[in-house]
């Protein structure tokens, strides 16, 4: 059957696009090639444009670029430079601080105050278990048994409820050397620093050991806000350890070490033992 052709283009147009002579049958089928050649590019141009550019801005001020490094802690060439260490299967220890024998007296005051904890009879292994350490990139210590506090014994607490003493000798707390929480370290006392711990006697006035107060600043629209709202807490980012005994010198390690990983960056520092300095 005679079927309705398509409208040809002139001859001239179709000699340009064509590049020869046309007729009705070879016009329609050149017209409908170039047609489908045209939208395949278009398809395939689409597929393989980048996300345009304003969104990369976009996500990057979000904190979730697109074209972003995979996480290397597995290979130790982190991009946070203070997770890589000197050797990428151990840590070093550059400083191990002695614990102060009346430290033991505060953890059995701690278990008289509270009895159903049972941490008044287990005070010689929570105290076998205290410890504080300044790593190659990191402070980190715990203080088994500080956390127990006068509370209701049937309340459930973690570390205040009945035989919570039975349930681990471990609170072990990290602090990165290069986290706003490390930007300080002082000795604690009455209420001092501002806006950290709040305590009237936060080391029972040294009888039971120097302390150490980690603290470090928050952004003036967190002060803005806790001045705002009367919270403390939005001001400053804080953390204290006990028992120590010799503080000042925990202190100047923590300096040291935080220095010399600075200077050394990016690459890590040899391993090496510090003293606190007079």
């Amino acid at each position: 059957k005679p079927h309705r052709s398509l409208p040809v283009l002139p001859h001239n147009r179709c000699a340009a696009s064509a590049g020869g002579r046309t007729t009705q049958k070879s016009g329609a089928r050149i017209y409908i090639g170039v047609f489908c050649q045209t939208h395949f590019l278009c398809a395939r141009f689409a597929c393989q444009t980048p996300p345009p550019s304003k969104m990369k801005m976009v996500m990057k001020f979000l904190g979730d670029p697109i074209d972003a490094e995979p996480n290397k802690t597995d290979s130790n060439t982190c991009q946070r430079e203070m997770l890589n260490t000197v050797s990428p299967s151990d840590i070093a220890i550059v400083y191990r601080a002695p614990i102060d024998r009346r430290h033991k007296l505060r953890l059995q005051i701690c278990g008289l105050l509270v009895p159903w904890s049972w941490l008044f009879c287990r005070s010689q292994q929570f105290f076998e278990s205290t410890y504080a350490q300044v790593h190659e990139n990191r402070v980190e210590w715990s203080n088994p048994g500080m956390q127990m506090a006068i509370a209701d014994p049937f309340a459930g607490s973690p570390d205040a409820g009945c035989c919570a003493a039975c349930s681990g000798k471990d609170r072990v707390q990290v602090v990165y050397l290069d986290v706003k929480k490390s930007d300080f370290a002082v000795s604690p006392s009455v209420c001092w620093p501002l806006f950290t711990h709040c305590d009237f006697c936060p080391t029972c006035c040294d009888l039971c050991g120097d302390g150490v107060v980690l603290y470090g600043n928050k952004m003036i629209l967190c002060w803005i806000i806790g001045f705002l709202t009367c919270n403390p807490a939005c001001c400053r980012t804080w953390a204290i350890m006990y028992g120590l005994q010799d503080g000042p010198g925990m202190i100047s390690v923590i300096l040291q070490q935080k220095e010399k990983r600075n200077k050394s960056n990016p690459a890590p520092v040899p391993k090496e033992m510090l003293t606190p300095k007079n």
